[in-house]
C-alpha cells in the first residue's frame, strides 16, 4: 500500500503499491485483459483464423520452492518463444500473436504453477499444428527439467477465452477433490486464522511474485503489436486504479499520522470501506478517527 504525504498534491491518497502482485489488483487487471483477449480471439475466428489454448504445467512444488518453480516457468517459456524455431514456426503458421498469463494456486500437494497461453494463427493444416505441439513440448520440458511437465491443448475456444485468459487466480475456489487456494484465499485464511503456516505461504507468494513482476510485467502479456483495432489502450495501473483506488481526503493531524504508520489499521479501514459507509463510520468512531471523513471515502471495490 502506498500512502500520499500529508500536505502534498494528493494528501491522504491510498493506492496499491504492487498491482501485479496484489491478488485483488491483479485480478482486476486479469479480468479486463481477459475481455480484450476474448474480443481479439472472436475477431480472429470470425476472419477464419485458428485459436488455441495451451496450458503449460510444471510438477507441484513444496512449500519454500515457489521462487525456484517460477524461475523454471520463466526459463521454459523463454525457450519456447526464442530462437530460429520460434521464428520459422511463426512464418509457417502465419502466427498473429500470443497472449499469456501465469496462474498460481496452493493445494494439498503443494504449489501449482501453470502458464496459460492463447495462440492465434492461420494454421488450418493439422500437420502444421502438430509440429507446433511437438516443438513447444520439447522446449518447455527442456527448460523445466523435463520431469512432471505437460502442455495441454484446446482448439476453438469460442466464448471460453475470457474465462481461461482472464482467470482470477486471486480466489481459486474449490476443486472436486481438494481445496484449491489462490493468493487472495491464502491472504484471507492467514488473516482469519492468524496461523503462522498461512502467513508463511502468503509471504512466500509475495516474495516469488515480486521479482517475477519486476520491470512492470503485467499479469497478462500480449505479443507486441497484438491489439484490438478501435479499442482504447489502457494501462494496467489505470485498470487497477479505476477498480480499486481508495482516497482518504484530509485525515490530517494525529489521525493521519496514526493511520500512515499503522499497516494493520490501514487494512481495517479499507476492509470496512469495502463493506460499506456504515461499517466504515462505526470503525472510525471506535478508533477515535474523525467520523466525518467516512462520507468522503471513495472506494470502488
Amino acid at each position: 500500500m502506498l500512502l500520499g504525504e500529508p500536505g502534498g498534491t494528493e494528501p491522504g491518497a491510498v493506492v496499491c503499491g504492487q498491482i501485479w502482485v496484489c491478488p485483488v489488483c491483479a485480478a482486476a487487471v486479469r479480468r479486463a485483459r481477459g475481455r480484450e483477449a476474448a474480443l481479439l480471439a472472436s475477431a480472429h475466428q470470425e476472419a477464419g483464423g485458428q485459436v488455441w489454448l495451451a496450458e503449460c504445467t510444471l510438477v507441484p512444488a513444496a512449500a519454500g520452492e515457489l521462487a525456484g518453480q517460477w524461475q523454471a516457468l520463466s526459463t521454459s517459456w523463454r525457450r519456447v518463444v526464442s530462437g530460429s524455431g520460434w521464428g520459422n514456426e511463426g512464418r509457417r503458421t502465419q502466427r498473429v500473436g500470443v497472449v499469456w498469463t501465469p496462474v498460481v494456486t496452493w493445494q494439498e500437494s503443494g504449489w501449482h504453477l501453470a502458464l496459460k497461453v492463447l495462440l492465434l494463427d492461420w494454421a488450418s493444416n493439422s500437420d502444421l499444428h502438430n509440429d507446433v505441439v511437438r516443438r513447444w513440448s520439447t522446449q518447455w520440458a527442456a527448460g523445466a527439467g523435463a520431469i512432471g511437465t505437460e502442455i495441454r491443448w484446446v482448439h476453438s475456444l469460442g466464448g471460453d477465452v475470457e474465462q481461461h485468459v482472464g482467470v482470477c487466480d486471486g480466489s481459486a475456489g474449490r476443486s472436486s477433490r481438494a481445496t484449491v487456494l489462490g493468493p487472495a484465499d491464502l491472504l484471507a485464511r492467514a488473516r482469519r486464522s492468524g496461523e503462522r503456516r498461512w502467513w508463511g505461504l502468503w509471504q512466500e507468494y509475495v516474495d516469488a511474485a515480486t521479482p517475477a513482476c519486476r520491470g512492470h510485467r503485467s499479469p497478462v502479456g500480449f505479443s507486441r503489436g497484438l491489439t484490438l483495432a478501435g479499442h482504447p489502450q489502457v494501462s494496467d495501473a489505470e485498470l487497477a486504479t479505476e477498480r480499486l483506488r481508495a482516497v482518504l481526503p484530509p485525515l490530517s493531524g494525529p489521525a493521519w499520522s496514526r493511520l500512515s504508520v499503522d499497516g494493520a489499521l490501514q487494512l481495517q479501514v479499507l476492509d470496512a470501506a469495502g463493506r460499506g459507509p456504515g461499517h466504515l463510520a462505526w470503525l472510525l468512531q471506535d478508533l477515535g478517527l474523525p467520523t466525518e471523513s467516512s462520507a468522503r471515502i471513495r472506494l470502488a471495490a
